[in-house]
């Protein structure tokens, strides 16, 4: 039916009474809201950053309930598995790759392969490397990023650490976005 806390692709779903197909390709997510007082529908574009709008729904009847509709009214399908389908194949095209590198450490462990940013404590680890300039991003490095996390989830991560009290040099949605874009080098 659904699944909560997973990206979904939209492989059909109408917006309008013509029946366009205007959200196909279009990922969908629900999301607990953080005060456990209902649901976020989040609809993102798969290309544009931060193009996108959610919806909310009061409780978890509200949500089978909004499914429900949308898959009469709407023509509403969506693949809840294409993340796990397609991450082994974008592993797999990045495997024996450099992604990055530790900028003060001159040894073979300096390069940043897919193992370290498949791994969510070391990308982490990493991301806060690139802020403090000690890290470079591959520009090979940010097509796996952009491909495997996207940037919104990247950003989502950074964010959460800032709410954890690690201390980033851009704080602000637009600034990351941009530092992540300049594959980590600082203007």
């Amino acid at each position: 039916m659904f699944k909560i806390n997973k990206v979904g692709l939209i492989l059909k779903g109408d917006n309008n009474k013509k029946g366009d197909n205007f959200f196909k390709g279009w990922h969908i997510k629900i999301k607990i809201h953080p005060k456990n007082i209902g649901y976020y529908i989040l609809y993102t574009h798969p290309i544009k950053v931060g193009y996108g709008f959610d919806d909310w729904v009061q409780n978890y009847e509200a949500l089978k309930k909004y499914f429900e509709e949308g898959r009469k009214r709407k023509n509403l399908e969506v693949d809840w598995n294409f993340e796990e389908k397609g991450k082994f194949n974008i592993i797999k095209k990045y495997q024996n790759k450099i992604l990055g590198t530790i900028d003060y450490k001159i040894s073979a462990k300096n390069k940043i392969t897919i193992e370290d940013l498949i791994n969510l404590e070391k990308l982490k680890s990493f991301l806060y490397k690139m802020d403090c300039f000690e890290a470079s991003l591959t520009e090979t490095g940010l097509e796996f990023l952009v491909e495997y996390y996207g940037l919104d989830q990247i950003f989502d991560i950074i964010t959460e650490e800032i709410k954890k009290g690690v201390n980033y040099k851009y704080s602000e949605r637009k600034d990351l976005l941009k530092w992540l874009k300049r594959l980590g080098i600082p203007e």
